[in-house]
């Protein structure tokens, strides 16, 4: 994008009015700029809450608008906009007849096309997220999810989580694991949470910290969210090779859906790139899980005690 039209950067670790004036008319540009702008962008962001604030209001709007679906407004789209161009060009013809366009009328007339293009695109985005709804049929609850992930612990060391989670009985089995150094499993019911450290063979009750958070696979909550506007439709996309639809969630990551709206992945969205969240996410049916993962009794030789501490991220 020519941004030479914008005045140059001033130093970002400032908070001052005007600092903060220009900074906010290179926000709406912020995925076109160059690395080095981008970081002092960031870096003021940082910084400043007030600026932050409003990054945050901005941010998904524009994404939103970038990542749509390529798709055509409906004919009605189309006649509101055709009318109010032929309402504006009657106006502009019928002050011709006494006059040329003043300066004030022309800046009157820009305003009201701009109005136009601000209304057909608001339009526009309501008809792309409105053609998408998800099946009344669909239900995720006939399967086991299974998704394993790499995360980093507040050391800088990386560790692997494998979950199954069996969405119809709330029954999951998480497993931690950080090379030769910690491997706890976790059961889980809708009541309690046994962790055993398959290492030391100890157990301990109310381990809920070493289960998964798959609240973004609450197909119920999704549907609420879509209809009250916490989660947005952005459109299709590929991703590995399949088409899917990207939707940005309440949390503000990005739930990808297969062409059956089944998860694919979740893209967590950053400054920098949207990384998928999981190495794997599969669907499997119920009986081919064998039923002894999900046994709550404490293995004959462990010890009941404290697990490690569970490393936490950064």
């Amino acid at each position: 994008m020519n941004n030479t039209d914008l005045p140059p950067l001033p130093p970002t670790d400032k908070i001052h009015p005007e600092v903060c004036a220009l900074v906010k008319r290179y926000l709406a540009i912020a995925a076109d700029l160059p690395d080095e702008q981008r970081h002092q962008l960031s870096y003021h962001l940082q910084h400043c809450p007030d600026c932050a604030r409003e990054w945050r209001m901005l941010d998904p709007v524009t994404k939103a608008i970038s990542q749509m679906a390529r798709s055509h407004p409906s004919a009605q789209v189309d006649q509101a906009v055709l009318a109010a161009i032929a309402a504006t060009t009657q106006h502009t013809r019928s002050r011709r007849r006494h006059r040329l366009l003043s300066r004030g009328s022309l800046v009157a007339a820009l305003a009201a096309c701009l109005s136009i293009v601000a209304i057909a695109t608001l339009l526009f985005v309501l008809n792309v997220q409105q053609s998408f709804q998800l099946p009344a049929n669909l239900s995720w609850n006939n399967y086991v999810l299974y998704h394993s992930q790499v995360m980093t612990g507040s050391d800088g060391k990386q560790y692997r989580i494998q979950t199954y989670h069996n969405l119809a009985t709330n029954q999951m089995n998480v497993t931690t694991k950080m090379g030769n150094q910690l491997q706890v499993e976790a059961v889980s019911d809708a009541h309690q949470t046994l962790g055993m450290d398959t290492m030391h063979r100890v157990a301990q009750w109310d381990a809920d910290a070493w289960s998964s958070d798959d609240s973004l696979f609450d197909l119920t909550q999704l549907r609420a969210d879509l209809q009250t506007g916490k989660a947005v439709y952005l459109g299709k996309e590929t991703f590995q090779g399949q088409a899917v639809y990207r939707i940005r969630t309440a949390q503000g990551d990005i739930l990808l859906l297969d062409s059956h709206y089944m998860p694919v992945n979740v893209l967590e969205v950053n400054q920098q790139s949207d990384e998928p969240m999981y190495e794997q996410i599969s669907w499997l049916s119920p009986t081919r899980v064998p039923s002894s993962i999900w046994q709550m009794d404490i293995p004959q030789g462990y010890k009941m005690g404290q697990l490690p501490p569970h490393p936490k991220m950064e």
